[in-house]
């Protein structure tokens, strides 16, 4: 004997007559698909007359969504629980003012969770008599967002459900049928579309889904459109799919809704004790405790995030003491290198200058009688800076760039014997060539040599030296 398969779920709004609403304009669509469009957000610039019962669909954000963890309740408890008038369940007068729909789910921890949706009374009651001004009469309203979870969940596929209005979005998380997690943000720039773009890159990381397949749009039609070509240029391996007013209505005749908002009048749902604990969850309008018990999963995550983060601080503490020792090796190095590239090369030095001395067949025809040298101090390195850690607990030194290092220039007392004058004016010249030379005297011996006293400073070199030849004494 073979079950019999079960029947499938009654969709309540297959012909029923549907009005989206959104901030610019209005659709209204038949039960035969037939569609009409105000010219503008005033519902009476609807063409043709219009009559009878409406269920609208809210893409102008009359309505908020709320997910609440409900770890302590399976899945058939928060659906026998669902109740659409929450006045009903509690004597505070916040919740009395309030029209609640939901639909259970499972969170990304794997525990019952519950997505709903809320206006208070006042807004449902104006939002009524201005459809109730253009003939209509409206017996539920949807968020946009209840619509298109229910027509994109049956395949499964990882998506992230985005809802754009000017000034926030928000994000429904959908995977294998359920319904994640829910993300609400406001823009944090002037660029709208990159600041979603942003916040779908974080979620995506977060791995709350499996692997990201889909994004799908709906809201505002400017924005909506901003974002799907910025997805599209910058992230091209996704889909992205945008759901447009008439398609939301279609969606609704062909696949219904998650859960509609209902009126007073409307509301005929099953009442149960604890259904209240559920409306205070999603409006934290429940005292600490309450909301202590249900939020259970999510201390219980909590909990689990601050039990990691301990188990990782005698690795954070060693890693920071490695990047203290780090620093201090690199000032010492920092340090030495500019000791040791300050140091002049005198060996070097000493060969220039002595390169300098003029030659007459091989030989040399000035000698030094007297030389003595000044070498100034180098410049002192910059001393590294030290910074508080993020924590506020340890200091970590940060070593701050030093410049090339600066090398002294040896200054020279000199004093010559030259057997010629043109052998001392061969000196002259070559010692020019390469130092800033002051000439005190230029005298003649008795034996007709020439003595020749000097003060020369090494020229400073923006690039390296080429190869001086003495200048020959010209006879």
């Amino acid at each position: 004997m073979t079950a019999s398969p079960s029947k499938p779920i009654r969709n309540p709004f297959k012909n029923a007559q549907i009005l989206v609403i959104d901030e610019g304009q209005s659709t209204l669509v038949s039960s035969k698909g037939k569609t009409q469009i105000t010219q503008g957000p005033d519902l009476t610039t609807l063409p043709g007359k219009s009559s009878g019962p409406v269920v609208v669909i809210d893409l102008a954000a009359r309505t908020e969504l709320a997910y609440a963890p409900m770890a302590e309740y399976t899945q058939a408890e928060v659906l026998g629980g669902l109740a659409l008038d929450a006045s009903a369940y509690t004597n505070k007068r916040e919740n009395s003012e309030i029209y609640l729909g939901a639909v259970p789910t499972v969170s990304d921890q794997g525990e019952t969770a519950a997505l709903l949706g809320y206006i208070t009374r006042t807004s449902y009651a104006t939002l009524g008599q201005d459809i109730q001004r253009a003939g209509l009469r409206m017996t539920a309203l949807i968020p946009g967002l209840a619509v298109a979870a229910q027509a994109l969940l049956p395949d499964g596929i990882g998506t992230f459900l985005v809802e754009v209005y000017k000034e926030a979005y928000t994000v429904l998380l959908l995977e294998d049928g359920k319904i994640l997690g829910r993300v609400r943000d406001y823009y944090r720039s002037d660029n709208p579309a990159q600041d979603v773009k942003k916040s779908l890159d974080a979620l995506a990381k977060s791995e709350m889904l499996q692997e990201v397949q889909r994004v799908v749009l709906l809201g505002d039609p400017t924005l909506s459109e901003d974002v799907r070509i910025t997805l599209l240029q910058e992230i091209p391996d996704i889909e992205v799919l945008t759901f447009s007013p008439t398609s939301l209505a279609h969606a609704l005749h062909q696949t219904g809704a998650l859960f509609a908002i209902r009126g007073k009048a409307e509301s005929q749902a099953t009442k149960a004790s604890w259904w209240p604990l559920v409306a205070g969850v999603a409006l934290g309008l429940l005292p600490y405790g309450i909301l202590s018990a249900l939020n259970a999963g999510t201390s219980r995550q909590l909990q689990q995030t601050r039990d990691q983060i301990a188990a990782i601080q005698p690795q954070l503490a060693e890693g920071r003491t490695l990047e203290s020792e780090i620093a201090r090796v690199r000032d010492v190095k920092a340090k030495a290198a500019a000791i040791t590239d300050s140091r002049v090369d005198w060996q070097r030095a000493l060969a220039d200058l002595v390169g300098q001395l003029p030659q007459n067949g091989g030989q040399p025809t000035a000698l030094f009688t007297r030389m003595t040298t000044d070498l100034p101090a180098p410049v002192a390195p910059t001393i590294p800076a030290s910074t508080p850690a993020a924590d506020g607990t340890t200091t970590t030194p940060v070593v701050t760039p030093i410049p090339a290092p600066s090398i002294p220039l040896p200054t020279y007392q000199l004093e010559f014997k030259a057997a010629s004058r043109a052998a001392a004016n061969a000196l002259i010249t070559n010692l020019e060539q390469t130092y800033v030379l002051d000439t005190q005297t230029l005298t003649r011996n008795p034996d007709g040599s020439w003595r020749i006293q000097a003060n020369a400073t090494t020229k400073p070199e923006s690039t390296p030296p080429a190869a001086t030849t003495a200048t020959s004494e010209t006879p």
